[in-house]
């Protein structure tokens, strides 16, 4: 009689304990949760569905007043009237004048050099009035001669010097002989206007400080 050997031990397969809830279970648990009272809190998460952040209260400004700035204003000195020994009356007015040398800024405008460029030519003049001589210079020509009547003919004649011999490179160098030339044409400008009236000022140099190309 033959038997029949296993070599293959077959063990029947344990029941894997698992701590899993039944379905019993898991309604019970889904129905005590609906029915218990949910904080406030959690139920606003569930409504709105995100939470918003706080906004920033931004505290306002306040307004700057912006003072408007006070014109100085010069005092005048007003003109003083009297009468002399023979029973006229006589005005008198004052007016500073400065006896030391004075620098005067002035600018030539719309230049044209030999080279046909138009350039602005910012100068720098200096003058002083003749020793003791304030007073026919104040009657001849006022405190304000420069402007009234010097500043125009010495642009006419410079302007056009420069058309005749000097171009761009040669200002903008600012070649002692460019300064030397404007300087003997104020000089002249002053003794031309002399011949009608003294004009009792001597103009020390005149300075190149900027070419504008």
């Amino acid at each position: 009689m033959s038997k029949e050997i296993n070599i293959y031990n077959y063990n029947e397969p344990k029941k894997l304990s698992h701590s899993y809830l039944s379905g019993k279970q898991l309604l019970i648990i889904c129905i005590v949760v609906l029915l218990s009272p949910l904080p406030p809190f959690f139920v606003f998460k569930q409504c709105s569905g995100a939470s918003e952040a706080p906004v920033a209260k931004t505290k306002e400004q306040p307004v700057k007043v912006v003072e408007r700035v006070k014109e100085s204003v010069q005092p005048i000195e007003q003109p003083t009237t009297f009468v002399n020994a023979s029973g006229a009356t006589e005005t008198t007015v004052t007016m500073t004048v400065i006896t030391s040398p004075y620098t005067w800024q002035y600018e030539l405008t719309d230049v044209t050099t030999n080279d046909d460029i138009n350039v602005s030519i910012k100068l720098s003049i200096t003058s002083q009035i003749k020793a003791g001589m304030e007073k026919m210079l104040v009657q001849n020509y006022g405190g304000n001669w420069f402007y009234a009547v010097f500043a125009t003919p010495f642009s006419d004649v410079a302007k056009a010097d420069i058309k005749g011999h000097y171009s761009g490179v040669d200002l903008k160098m600012k070649m002692r002989g460019v300064e030397q030339q404007l300087t003997t044409i104020a000089q002249k400008v002053v003794q031309q206007l002399s011949e009608a009236s003294l004009l009792p000022v001597e103009i020390k140099e005149v300075r190149i400080a900027e070419v504008k190309l």
